[in-house]
């Protein structure tokens, strides 16, 4: 009887460690940054300084556990996050529903590369700056114009209208 209960938690330790492995290298696949949340406390101002309307759609690319999202909603704004890790994605849909804000708010489980641009009014983005970079080239071929928040990391061409604490606000085109 001993023995049967050792094989088995040895081989639910090596299935445990294969599958912990397999995630850690399908996360390595995801393209985009790592999962690092913005502070909770300084969403809603960073948001209101962006003086949105109640006609405006506001877009969070990579929403990670739909946060932004969430706070842009309780606003009075329509908002939408667009991530593509599976349990973020899960995670953020099933608070939104919970928080009966699905009439406002939404995340699709999409690229924001393959997005048009040109029906957004906000963008919040915390990204690396390699993704800035490229991000700041499709914003300046925008029709529509767009005020961007970046947390932390600088477009490396656009002088910010307003910095605070490391968020740096921008108008495009």
């Amino acid at each position: 009887m001993n023995l049967i209960v050792f094989y088995t938690i040895f081989i639910l330790l090596i299935l445990l460690i294969i599958f912990y492995t397999l995630y850690i290298l399908y996360l390595q696949l995801i393209p985009g940054a790592f999962y690092y949340p913005s502070v909770e406390k300084n969403i809603q101002n960073l948001i209101k300084l962006a003086k949105p309307k109640s006609k405006d759609v506001f877009a969070d690319l990579g929403s990670g556990d739909g946060r932004i999202v969430i706070a842009a909603a309780k606003m009075g704004i329509k908002s939408i996050g667009y991530e593509l890790n599976p349990s973020l994605f899960y995670k953020s849909t099933k608070k939104i529903k919970k928080l009966n804000l699905s009439h406002l708010a939404t995340i699709k489980f999409k690229n924001f590369w393959e997005i048009d641009f040109n029906h957004i009014d906000i963008i919040y983005v915390y990204q690396l700056p390699k993704y800035i970079k490229r991000l700041e080239i499709i914003l300046n071929k925008n029709h529509h114009p767009v005020i961007v928040i970046s947390n932390q990391y600088q477009f490396p061409n656009q002088k910010p209208y307003l910095t605070k604490n490391k968020v740096y606000f921008y108008k495009f085109p």
